[in-house]
């Protein structure tokens, strides 16, 4: 059964959505920059505890009663994760006007991060706005908009405070009526890595671009990303859900953004840029 925390305030609310698996230490030290933030709003976090067995979901209880968990059998991942939690704003009949914040929970959210978003986000109704994130370890720049070329599948980064019309859901947010708009997500085509940049194109395809602040900042640590470098790779991980090099993960991506004639474009990309082609979570952009 969920955990949940009714609402108590006829008032905007702002909904952080996380999900979380057997990462106790990370998960608490999200929580702690949730509870910092300078925001006059009302934060409700919605939790998706995606088969953790360290007790993950008793600390949350304990340390943000301002919450809801939802429960999962560790097999969700980040998409399913998410759509679940989705699915519960959506039942849960939200206000047009209350925010949407996707957040991973290794994303460290400056105290005014939220109300910076949320002053974004009235001056970019229409919009989803992602935040500019930065390597802990590095202080490199690592993650913002993204310009994904949907005639190949070329991905460029961009410049903090650009404009593009794709981006991960580390730190990204929106109004209630443009996350009803957007929909939700698709776990069984996409479980996990791309999930989000399919996501973020469609809203772009409907008219929501992506928008950036570069005094909209988080940090991350490059050693709690997922490992995909190609030298670590077997054939086990390449076929796994969590790996972003899985071959019928990036077929169903390509095919639910792009029509099937510019499919060997996309292919032809891929083996060109096989290794340029990863996120390099963990290097500068």
């Amino acid at each position: 059964m969920p955990y949940i925390f009714e609402k108590k305030w006829d008032k905007r609310m702002v909904y952080v959505i996380t999900a979380v698996h057997n990462r106790r230490a990370i998960t608490s030290r999200f929580i702690d920059y949730l509870a910092l933030q300078d925001c006059s709003e009302e934060i409700h976090l919605v939790m998706v505890d995606d088969g953790s067995t360290d007790g993950t979901d008793l600390l949350v209880k304990e340390k943000y009663k301002n919450s809801t968990i939802l429960y999962g059998d560790g097999n969700l991942f980040w998409g399913g994760a998410l759509q679940k939690a989705y699915s519960y704003l959506i039942s849960k009949n939200i206000s047009d006007d209350d925010v949407i914040l996707y957040a991973n929970d290794d994303s460290r959210l400056e105290s005014t991060f939220v109300e910076t978003l949320i002053s974004d986000l009235k001056n970019n109704p229409n919009d989803l706005v992602t935040g500019c994130a930065y390597g802990l370890n590095t202080g490199n720049y690592l993650d913002g908009p993204v310009d994904f070329n949907l005639e190949n599948g070329a991905v460029k980064h961009l410049e903090p405070g650009s404009i593009g019309n794709c981006a991960s859901t580390r730190a990204l947010g929106m109004y209630g009526k443009v996350f009803k708009d957007i929909g939700g997500f698709h776990p069984i085509l996409l479980p996990h890595y791309a999930s989000d940049y399919e996501y973020t194109i469609r809203a772009f395809k409907k008219g929501h671009r992506i928008v950036s602040d570069s005094n909209l900042k988080y940090l991350f640590s490059e050693d709690t990303t997922g490992d995909n470098s190609h030298s670590n790779l077997s054939l086990k991980k390449i076929l796994s859900k969590r790996s972003k090099l899985n071959p019928f993960y990036k077929m169903s991506f390509f095919l639910m953004i792009a029509p099937f004639y510019k499919m060997p474009k996309f292919i032809n990309y891929q083996f060109r840029h096989f290794k340029k082609h990863e996120r390099d979570i963990g290097k500068a952009v």
